[in-house]
């Protein structure tokens, strides 16, 4: 979920040492669209575990696109629960600046695993993949 201060939002979650929630969404929608599903569903868990609803919905799509029913049925219930409406809490999307599709391959290079002893690899941004959203958002 891209939105035209997404490059300003993944900023402050690197600034804030990966503990801002709507850094967080923005990081794991990124790993989405370069192929990291695992690392999306990470940082998409991270931002809902800390109340991010849109991350809950991403949650929510992804389960239900894999057949994981019942972990996708866990997230209904969570966002029936806060009342969520996807066109209301997104926004309007014709505001959101558009990937160009051919240079997602861009965004790996930018991106470190750090291994945790006990949740195995985490990818993390680095800063320069601010400046390189910035570059793959502009218009042509």
């Amino acid at each position: 979920m891209f939105g035209p201060d997404a490059d300003e939002q993944l900023a402050d979650f690197i600034a804030s040492q990966y503990a801002d929630k709507t850094g967080a969404l923005v990081f794991a929608c990124l790993l989405h669209l370069a192929d990291d599903n695992s690392g999306a569903r990470f940082w998409w868990r991270f931002a809902a575990g800390v109340g991010h609803e849109v991350a809950e919905y991403c949650l929510f799509l992804d389960h239900a696109h894999s057949g994981e029913y019942h972990d996708a049925d866990y997230w209904r219930r969570q966002l029936v629960h806060h009342h969520f409406e996807p066109v209301y809490m997104c926004g309007d999307r014709h505001t959101a600046p558009l990937l160009n599709p051919p240079c997602m391959d861009q965004v790996h290079p930018h991106i470190t695993r750090q291994q945790h002893p006990e949740i195995g690899s985490v990818p993390l941004p680095q800063a320069a993949l601010v400046h390189q959203l910035r570059h793959l958002t502009s218009p042509l």
